[in-house]
């Protein structure tokens, strides 16, 4: 599986079941006060590494987490 894109509602379940435990375990261990999830799904979305993955990265307070969510072409 490339994406998220290319599984059924089945596999896409089982793929995500662990994603709040993982999600907390990050933020423990990082002390953080909250995760951004972003799975990358195509070249357009910069999606690099061709399988399936979440990135769980640790945000502070006070801190930018801001992302370009609806790109404009150029």
């Amino acid at each position: 599986m490339v994406s998220v894109l290319d599984m059924d509602s089945d596999l896409a379940s089982k793929f995500m079941a662990d994603l709040p435990r993982l999600s907390r375990m990050v933020r423990r261990a990082t002390g953080s006060d909250g995760v951004n999830v972003i799975h990358n799904a195509g070249k357009a979305a910069g999606q690099e590494v061709l399988h399936a993955h979440v990135h769980v990265l640790p945000r502070f307070d006070g801190t930018s987490a801001k992302f370009d969510v609806v790109p404009r072409r150029s």
